[in-house]
């Protein structure tokens, strides 16, 4: 969101209502939230970024690493022949 103050002010949107807005900045960090005037929205635009961390997989370890892989592979169907590959493997 660019600001009318010249601020900006990137992250995903929590709670809308009609006159505010709650943006959350760090999805590390679930207390990261920003409240915005929608009034004083000068423009808006969807990031080109993902609002995934950057270092998202240096938190995990190899098994959850590879049982994310599996779950992805498997469209997050726990039924799916990938996913019980994977968790019948642990």
């Amino acid at each position: 969101f660019q600001m009318k103050d010249g601020r900006v002010i990137e992250g995903r949107v929590i709670n809308l209502n009609e006159k505010n807005m709650m943006v959350l900045t760090n999805m590390f960090d679930p207390d990261s939230i920003v409240p915005i005037d929608r009034n004083e929205i000068e423009e808006s635009k969807p990031s080109k970024a993902s609002m995934m961390p950057d270092d998202l997989l240096n938190t995990l370890n190899e098994n959850d690493i590879l049982d994310l892989a599996a779950y992805l592979k498997a469209g997050g169907d726990p039924n799916s022949p990938l996913f019980k590959k994977r968790t019948a493997a642990k």
